[in-house]
């Protein structure tokens, strides 16, 4: 019998032991990438209820289908493409969404206040301005700066999740995006950089993993 491989390089062995049966690896998938999908999908709703049913219903059609799914290369693109797909349908067909599958769709902006910057660096009066400036963005551009800079992917990962034709329209995307930022904190304390900020502008939400 084929033992799964623990680290990080093994997501294909396991796609493909899950594929042929193994429960054993749908579990390692299913804790490795159930806390990363599921702070993504709080970027689209709030509503932690809705984001977790509709995220378990995805793993448990993913393991029901496991003897027709595709061999992949790239598990975690495909995890993140397929269930940024089903949250937006689910949020259309819940009608939270004004239009399906479109660029209207919400991705969501929250401070955590619990980061130590906020507690021990920004006033109330930089808090509202960096929001202001944060929610200038589309909601693909914060989505691709998510991608980018949380879930450190490639521009090509990005392209694909955004479904760009270009890899090149991710890197525009993406700059073009640091660019409205870089000048809501211009005159802002030079000691704060963009990157030191970054991280108050999504919700981080460490759910216990529970499996299906």
């Amino acid at each position: 019998m084929l033992k799964v491989i623990p680290n990080e390089s093994s997501d294909v062995k396991n796609w493909n032991l899950m594929k042929s049966g193994s429960q054993e690896a749908f579990e390692h998938l299913y804790d490795k990438y159930f806390p990363l999908l599921f702070r993504y999908g709080l970027q689209f709703s709030t509503e932690r209820a809705l984001v977790k049913d509709c995220l378990q219903d995805f793993f448990v059609d993913l393991y029901v289908r496991r003897a027709s799914l595709s061999n992949v290369q790239q598990v975690k693109n495909y995890l993140y493409v397929s269930f940024r797909h089903r949250i937006i349908r689910k949020l259309s067909s819940s009608q939270l969404l004004l239009e399906p599958l479109t660029n209207a769709y919400h991705f969501e902006v929250v401070f955590s206040h619990e980061h130590a910057i906020i507690q021990d660096q920004l006033d109330s009066q930089k808090q509202a301005k960096l929001l202001t400036a944060f929610q200038k963005l589309s909601p693909r551009q914060k989505e691709a700066i998510f991608l980018r800079f949380y879930e450190n992917m490639s521009y090509e990962q990005i392209a694909e999740i955004l479904k760009m034709k270009k890899v090149k329209y991710a890197r525009t995307l993406v700059y073009r995006s640091i660019g409205v930022l870089k000048e809501g904190i211009r005159d802002m304390d030079n000691s704060l950089t963009l990157y030191s900020v970054l991280p108050l502008f999504f919700l981080f939400y460490k759910p216990s993993v529970r499996r299906v």
